[in-house]
C-alpha cells in the first residue's frame, strides 16, 4: 500500500468530543463513550516529534503559555487550531501526552526522542541510587543502568537499519535484543513492588524503561512488517502489565511506598496509562492487517506528516 493510501485524517475532526464527554480516549485509542466501540487511534506525528526534539517537551504547567514556548510557526498554528477547538484544558492535557517519559508507548515515537529520554532517565537514575542509602537487593540484581546502555544500543541501530543493505538482519536482532530487555525491567519491576518499602523515584524510572523498551520493541516489528508478531508481543506485554498491576494495588502501594499515598495515586495512574497505550498497540496491529497496511509505510508516513500535529486512524475507513 502507498503511502498516501493509507485513510489517515486530521485529528482535529474527531477530537471535540473529548470537551463533551461523547468520546473518551484509552492510551492513544478513542471510544465512544455510549457505546463502548473503538472510533480510531491517534498518533503524534513528525510535526510534533521534530518540535520535542527541540524544547523535548511543551510547559504543561500553562506558566508560560502553550503557544508561547512554540517557535516553529507552522506549529504553532496548528495548535492554536487545536486550543480553539479544544480548550487550554485538553489541548494542555495533550501536550502532557507528547511529553511524557511514561507516555512513550505510540507507534512511531521518534528513535531520536526515545533516545534523548533514556540518557535522562539513566541521569535520574544515577541520582536516585546516590540518594537511596540502603537500595534494594534486587536493585543490584537487576543492573537496571547497564541495562539501559543495552537498550541505548538497540535502538541506535533501529534507527541506522533504513540505510544499511543488511536491515533485516539488524533488526531481527534488534527486536530479539528488546524482548530480553523488557522481559528483564519487568522482572525487577514485579520483584521491587513487593518490597516492605519502595522508592517512589525508583519505581517511576523502572515504569519509563520499561515503557520505552516496549515502544522500541513494537517499533522494529512493524519495521520488519511483522504485523501478526506486534499484535502477539503487545498482547503479551499488556498480560504482564496486568500482572505487575495485580502486585501493587494502590492501597498496598500507598504502604509501601516512603512518599505515601499521593504518590501512590499518580504512580497507579501512570502505571494505567501504559497499560492502556500498550492495549492500543493490539488494536493498531489489528487493523494494519486487516487494511493490509505495511507498518514501515505506517511509520513513514507519520514520521513525514509535517502539517498536523496529531493523525487520526479511524476503526473503519471514514467515507469521504
Amino acid at each position: 500500500m502507498t503511502l498516501t493510501s493509507i485513510p489517515f485524517s486530521a485529528a482535529a475532526e474527531y477530537l471535540p468530543g473529548l470537551a463533551t464527554g461523547k468520546t473518551v480516549r484509552f492510551g492513544s485509542i478513542l471510544k465512544s463513550a455510549e457505546t463502548g466501540r473503538i472510533v480510531g487511534h491517534l498518533q503524534e506525528t513528525g510535526v510534533v516529534q521534530s518540535l520535542l526534539q527541540k524544547t523535548l517537551s511543551f510547559d504543561p504547567s500553562g506558566a508560560t503559555g502553550l503557544i508561547g514556548v512554540v517557535q516553529d510557526e507552522i506549529i504553532k498554528r496548528k495548535l492554536n487550531v487545536m486550543q480553539q477547538t479544544l480548550g487550554t484544558v485538553q489541548v494542555l492535557q495533550y501536550a502532557n501526552l507528547f511529553s511524557s517519559v511514561v507516555g512513550i508507548g505510540v507507534t512511531a515515537a521518534s528513535t531520536a526522542i526515545i533516545l534523548k529520554r533514556i540518557k535522562e532517565l539513566d541521569s535520574a537514575l544515577g541520582k536516585i541510587e546516590e540518594a537511596i542509602q540502603n537500595l534494594p537487593a534486587k536493585w543490584q540484581e537487576l543492573s537496571l543502568r547497564s541495562r539501559l546502555v543495552d537498550v541505548y544500543t538497540s535502538i541506535e541501530r533501529l534507527q541506522e537499519a533504513d540505510v544499511r543493505s543488511d536491515s533485516s538482519k539488524i533488526l531481527s536482532q534488534v527486536e530479539r535484543d528488546l524482548q530480553k530487555d523488557c522481559n528483564h525491567i519487568h522482572d525487577g519491576l514485579c520483584s521491587i513492588v513487593v518490597e516492605a518499602k519502595v522508592d517512589a523515584g525508583l519505581l517511576r524510572a523502572l515504569l519509563a524503561a520499561l515503557s520505552l523498551c516496549g515502544a522500541s520493541e513494537f517499533k522494529a516489528l512493524l519495521w520488519l512488517n511483522e504485523r501478526e508478531a506486534a499484535q502477539r508481543r503487545s498482547q503479551i506485554r499488556f498480560d504482564k502489565l496486568q500482572e505487575l498491576a495485580l502486585l501493587m494495588p494502590r492501597d498496598q502501594l500507598a504502604l509501601r511506598l516512603q512518599a505515601g499515598k499521593e504518590i501512590a495515586v499518580d504512580i497507579s495512574k501512570e502505571c494505567s496509562e501504559i497499560r492502556y497505550r500498550t492495549a492500543s498497540l493490539t488494536h493498531i496491529a489489528q487493523h494494519l492487517i486487516h487494511h493490509d497496511i505495511e507498518g514501515r509505510s505506517y511509520i513513514e508516513t507519520i514520521n513525514q506528516e509535517q502539517d498536523e500535529p496529531l493523525l487520526f486512524f479511524p476503526s473503519e475507513q471514514v467515507p469521504a
